[in-house]
């Protein structure tokens, strides 16, 4: 099982409601680049949630829907449930270890 995109945040960060328009699907590798503030912190905060099975503590009101191959939609809602095993290596990885 792996992400297939990125269908709808809200609340999270600089994504005050922001939803999938004709993005590409991830690949088997994907590069995230920009100008700082643009949102790729965010993105992999939302990932590290995806990877904790839990909600963001930094954006506890946030909502999201990640869509990935062969399943359900992972959302703020069953992330707890989710199935997706993923790594993130961000701040947030290093503070904690």
């Amino acid at each position: 099982m792996s992400i297939k995109n990125i269908q709808q945040l809200k609340q999270l960060g600089i994504f005050k409601n922001h939803t999938n328009a004709n993005a590409k699907d991830f690949g088997r590798y994907n590069l995230f680049y920009g100008w700082n503030g643009s949102g790729k912190s965010t993105l992999s905060g939302l990932f590290r949630c995806i990877e904790n099975k839990a909600t963001s503590s930094k954006f506890p009101s946030s909502e999201f829907s990640v869509s990935v191959d062969g399943g359900t939609p992972i959302t703020q809602a069953n992330v707890a449930n989710s199935e997706l095993n993923i790594y993130t290596f961000n701040h947030d990885f290093i503070d904690e270890n």
